[in-house]
């Protein structure tokens, strides 16, 4: 959701697949990644929206938090120049 809504914006385009790839590589459960959310949460976690559980786990099955969607919804204004850093 967060991709989609800072191409809305205009901001955020589609990563390469050695870009996307390299976003992606510290995650030790990056084959959990649904293949149609990859490309998304590549491209989160290049704009440091997205940073993991922690340095190695993505858990991309796991739910977000409340907490953890607010801290994603600021990244993103942030990133697009909507909120101070």
């Amino acid at each position: 959701m967060v991709a989609g809504a800072m191409r809305f914006a205009g901001q955020g385009a589609s990563l390469a697949a050695e870009q996307a790839d390299r976003a992606l590589s510290a995650f030790a459960d990056r084959a959990d990644i649904a293949p149609y959310a990859a490309d998304a949460a590549a491209f989160a976690v290049s704009e440091g929206i997205v940073t993991g559980m922690d340095q190695v786990t993505f858990a991309p099955k796991l739910g977000a938090t409340r907490a953890q969607a607010s801290v994603m919804t600021l990244r993103m204004l942030q990133a697009l120049g909507f909120a101070n850093q």
